[in-house]
């Protein structure tokens, strides 16, 4: 029988957030440019596949529970919160501890993406990890958010999306670097209320992917995300390029033009299933982004 978490509220939360459990370690395509992010929550059924020796670099943020690394030569415990490197071509083995609901951010990616001099650096030893708790619990919270970013980036695939993932992935083993060879300090250089912000507008953001069609307001975003609405408008437009407003009606209007060319419903429910309170407003914001009225674009638009 596992023994309920003594990391208090902060943990469970973070077991909230990451969805599904899993039964066995997660793996996607690393794609053309050669970054993929993974989040996983473990059952408690979960087993490893066994020792693994893999062709790709991999970060790995663990963030709540405990898991057990074994490598050829040695074996150790590994608690929460820790940040792990896994160089290519390292044979090893991880366990989970059924103590605590596993949760982890896992990063793979090619060992070409980084500048010879960073990846040489980094693969100078096949495996390093960092014990983030106490004092070094900022870094933690910077790290994750990297995490988070790089999750929203690769669910929304906006414009530039793949060079954001790479950008922040080279934040990421820049930090590691650092960390390796104690040129950085153990408290992070950004401060941990920054980071905390970034964090909440992320996961908002990531709500409103699917909850667009909701009546809100700019101060009961921020007020959801737990920041003033001055901190919320910042950091909203750093993340997304636009305001909360416009990101929101291009949600909206995104989702009319699918419901336009793929169903036969009237026009007038589409405009409240997004969002929109009234047609007046449909119409002009539709218009003024695609130049032209709804019944239009969807004559142009149907499949034949």
């Amino acid at each position: 029988m596992k023994r309920r978490s003594n990391r208090g509220k902060s943990a469970r939360r973070l077991v909230d957030d990451a969805g599904d459990l899993s039964v066995r370690p997660k793996y996607a395509p690393i794609p053309g440019f050669g970054v993929v992010v993974l989040q996983s929550r473990y059952s408690p059924e979960w087993s490893a596949p066994g020792w693994v020796d893999e062709d790709f670099n991999k970060f790995l943020l663990l963030i709540s529970g405990s898991i057990r690394l074994r490598t050829r030569t040695r074996q150790q415990r590994i608690d929460s919160p820790c940040f792990v490197q896994f160089s290519a071509h390292t044979p090893h083995f991880i366990e989970d501890l059924p103590e605590d609901p596993v949760v982890v951010y896992v990063i793979h990616y090619s060992p070409h993406v980084l500048p010879d001099s960073l990846s040489k650096e980094l693969a100078s030893v096949s495996i390093r990890h960092w014990n983030l708790s106490g004092s070094a619990m900022s870094i933690a919270q910077s790290i994750r958010t990297k995490f988070l970013e790089m999750l929203f980036e690769q669910s929304t695939r906006r414009v530039g999306w793949e060079a954001m993932m790479t950008s922040l992935l080279l934040r990421l083993a820049v930090r590691a670097a650092r960390l390796g060879s104690r040129q950085e300090p153990e408290q992070a250089q950004a401060g941990l209320g920054a980071a905390q912000g970034t964090e909440c507008v992320v996961t908002y953001l990531t709500r409103l992917e699917s909850g667009f069609f909701r009546n809100e307001t700019l101060e009961s975003a921020a007020q959801s995300s737990g920041l003033s609405r001055r901190q919320f408008t910042r950091i909203f437009r750093q993340l997304t390029g636009t305001t909360w407003r416009e990101h929101l009606q291009t949600l909206r209007l995104k989702y009319a033009c699918k419901l336009l060319v793929e169903s036969d419903s009237p026009i007038l429910p589409i405009l409240f299933e997004c969002g929109f309170e009234s047609s007046s407003n449909f119409y002009r914001a539709f218009k003024a982004a695609f130049g032209c009225a709804p019944s239009v674009f969807r004559e142009r638009n149907r499949p034949a």
